[in-house]
């Protein structure tokens, strides 16, 4: 077998490293309008992160995964928080 096991050529020369949003399939979920897509891409939108292309950079890579561990503890402090008293919990 050669040095390459899982060699796969799909036409591209790009390096860049898998878009960790899409996952490489290059679009997205339109959630425009729910099961009424009004945005003519029928059910599907180019990927925001990696612009259709399926692969970014490694420092884009770094930036989004970065940017998703930040909401995620954001998050994490929004739930954890107690919540506010009102006439209905007391």
């Amino acid at each position: 077998m050669s040095e390459r096991e899982f060699f796969c050529d799909d036409g591209s020369d790009d390096d860049g490293v898998t878009c960790p949003h899409c996952m490489g399939d290059r679009t997205v979920n339109c959630y425009c309008a729910g099961d009424f897509c009004i945005c003519d891409n029928f059910g599907d939108a180019d990927c925001p992160v990696c612009h259709a292309e399926g692969t970014v950079t490694p420092e884009r890579e770094a930036r989004y995964l970065k940017n998703l561990a930040e909401q995620r503890e954001l998050l994490r402090e929004l739930f954890a928080s107690p919540r506010p008293a009102t006439p209905e919990n007391g």
